[in-house]
């Protein structure tokens, strides 16, 4: 946009292709012209996930939460509360606002609490 090269224009480029595969919709979708991308897509549907996540990802989150552990409907909160934390790193990455998007640092201490969420048991070092 003109302004000097920082880690914050990678930081946008992450958050938009987290939103682009959360939503599995591309940047030239008839939906966004006229200023209306992503961000304003997932922002303003946000309340209603089940909306605008991709139907392909929610069918391959679901097979992974059937276990005999996990019960339905507690795979069904866990996935919610997960999507939700994704969804919100994206929109937080792609503020048009350099200065409210998050550190990557903290991108990655996020994601890796989103992943130990999925798998408890397992050990990240």
């Amino acid at each position: 946009m003109g302004s000097q090269v920082s880690t914050l224009g990678d930081v946008y480029s992450y958050g938009v292709l987290l939103l682009e595969l959360l939503t599995g919709k591309r940047p030239t979708d008839d939906l966004f012209k006229d200023g209306f991308n992503h961000h304003d897509y997932v922002k303003i549907a946000l309340p209603q996930l089940w909306k605008i996540v991709d139907p392909l990802l929610l069918r391959r989150e679901a097979e992974n939460y059937q276990s005999e552990i996990v019960q339905e409907e507690e795979g069904e909160d866990k996935m919610n509360q997960h999507l939700l934390a994704l969804f919100t790193i994206g929109l937080s990455c792609s503020s048009q606002v350099p200065g409210e998007r998050m550190e990557i640092k903290d991108v990655v201490n996020e994601l890796t609490k989103i992943k130990s969420g999925f798998f408890p048991d397992f050990y990240y070092g």
